[in-house]
């Protein structure tokens, strides 16, 4: 079974919206000095981290996972919505992966693309796209290998 996430890089959002609400917050305090701001900067304290949080659990509990007969998709927003995908490996026609730009070449994450005769499967902001990529193709190849061997070779050696 091979796992994967996503790349950090998707919490960006949620912690430039946490560090502006901190910094309004603690504005303020720092220009007036009374002791009632000190409640507002703690107010916006625990907004902050409370967001931040939220998105945190968000990416924490989202993966992509590769098995022998699957790939399966779990993106989890929230503490209580989750999402499932999941599909064959023999149903897949097609994978192709995508780095576009010089952020996501330089830190490592992209688009990874599942394509089946119903629809495409597409992983977003996946961490190292190249890596998952040879490793779903490698599986695919070797399941659709044991196709043509006689069913006592299947599998392997007993």
């Amino acid at each position: 079974m091979v796992i994967s996430n996503n790349h950090i890089i998707v919490l960006r959002k949620s912690l430039i919206i946490a560090l502006i609400i901190l910094t309004i917050s603690v504005l303020p305090f720092s220009i007036f000095l009374h002791l009632w701001l000190l409640w507002v900067f703690l107010a916006g304290f625990i907004l902050s981290i409370l967001i931040f949080f939220y998105n945190w659990i968000g990416w924490h509990f989202s993966f992509f996972a590769i098995t022998n007969f699957r790939v399966l998709q779990v993106n989890q927003k929230g503490f209580f919505r989750r999402a499932v995908s999941e599909i064959n490996l023999d149903k897949i026609q097609n994978v192709n992966y995508s780095v576009d730009g010089f952020q996501q070449h330089l830190l490592h994450y992209g688009t990874v693309t599942i394509k089946t005769y119903s629809g495409d499967l597409v992983f977003q902001n996946i961490e190292r796209p190249q890596k998952f990529h040879e490793q779903l193709t490698s599986l695919i190849n070797n399941q659709s290998g044991d196709k043509n061997r006689p069913p006592h070779l299947q599998g392997g050696s007993k």
